[in-house]
């Protein structure tokens, strides 16, 4: 049983709505000055907004808990502009690109270089097929599913290289900068509002790590059928995995649903992805898949390829909920 082209439709078609979707999708890979200055300044106000509010929220359990949900998206969204400034799409400026990229990485206790070098590579050039993709997600949930299925062999390959090839990946001020911001930010909450605050930064920051692992498993594995994961490595086409390994996320706030088109082009910046999906003419999307709650809900237990049946599953007792 190998997946073909055909199993999603004339193809004819769909390499013809490749076509529509890059010629679309060219047209928003240029950064915009305005927007990016824009972005920054209220992702700026929303870390002073929240500092300053935090008394507030302390007089009440529930406000303390809605301001640490909604204090971990900024999270979220800080690392969305780490993202963008790693794939020199937040402005037209290398320069501007690093700077930014590095204190929002920082700011977000990431490696810079380390994700440029690892992201920018195993996952959108491999698409997912290479073992070193998994290096770029927590190797716990991997080491549990190779003990799991008896494939430890597998895990071999990666997990022993993969401390060196993460630290060989980090410059100096990598090293320094993922410490160093969050720990100056719990100082001047400490500083204004006493240990309290480290509680809150312990908080979102656990939210947010856990908000983008969530987003970032439903945005490249979804439980839909006729995915194009099982396409040989050496007939592998960018562009059709794009579009036909994607799916649109239809409930969620902000840009993460929209990741479809990033990964036509790395180049359309977050700011301006919507406006690319929202302006597009009528059935450009129509080899897009549509999530809905179900099927995002049963996304998440999906944790790896069968390669028999060709198919995402989850662990064995699991997979009855999939259907």
């Amino acid at each position: 049983m190998v997946w073909h082209l055909s199993q999603a439709g004339p193809v004819d078609d769909i390499k013809r709505n490749v076509e529509e979707v890059k010629a679309h999708v060219a047209k928003f890979s240029k950064p915009d000055l305005y927007l990016a200055v824009r972005t920054l300044l209220i992702t700026a106000a929303l870390y002073a907004g929240f500092l300053a509010a935090y008394p507030y929220t302390t007089k009440h359990w529930a406000l303390w808990a809605a301001a640490a949900i909604l204090r971990a998206g900024v999270n979220v969204r800080t690392f969305i502009i780490f993202h963008d400034c790693c794939h020199g799409s937040f402005f037209r400026s290398g320069w501007a690109n690093m700077i930014v990229g590095r204190i929002a990485g920082g700011l977000t206790c990431t490696s810079w270089s380390a994700w440029v070098k690892m992201h920018n590579v195993e996952h959108h050039i491999h698409h997912g097929k290479d073992i070193l993709f998994f290096a770029t997600v927590p190797g716990l949930v991997f080491l549990i599913t190779g003990v799991h299925n008896g494939k430890l062999p597998m895990m071999d390959q990666m997990v022993p290289s993969q401390p060196k090839f993460v630290l060989a990946s980090m410059d100096p001020i990598d090293r320094v900068l993922p410490t160093l911001l969050p720990a100056l930010q719990a100082w001047a909450g400490y500083a204004l509002h006493g240990s309290s605050w480290l509680w809150f930064q312990l908080a979102f920051y656990t939210l947010g790590s856990t908000m983008g692992f969530m987003l970032f498993h439903l945005q490249h594995f979804a439980h839909v059928p006729d995915l194009y994961f099982d396409i040989p490595k050496d007939q592998h086409d960018r562009d059709l995995a794009s579009l036909m390994g994607e799916f649109y996320i239809p409930v969620h706030p902000g840009v993460v649903q929209y990741h479809h088109i990033h990964h036509f082009s790395t180049r359309v910046p977050s700011y301006r992805i919507r406006s690319c999906h929202i302006s597009a003419p009528p059935a450009t999307w129509r080899y897009i898949k549509y999530l809905n709650l179900k099927t995002e809900l049963q996304s998440f237990l999906l944790v790896m390829w069968n390669e028999d049946l060709h198919r995402f599953e989850s662990f064995p007792e699991l997979n009855w909920l999939l259907g």
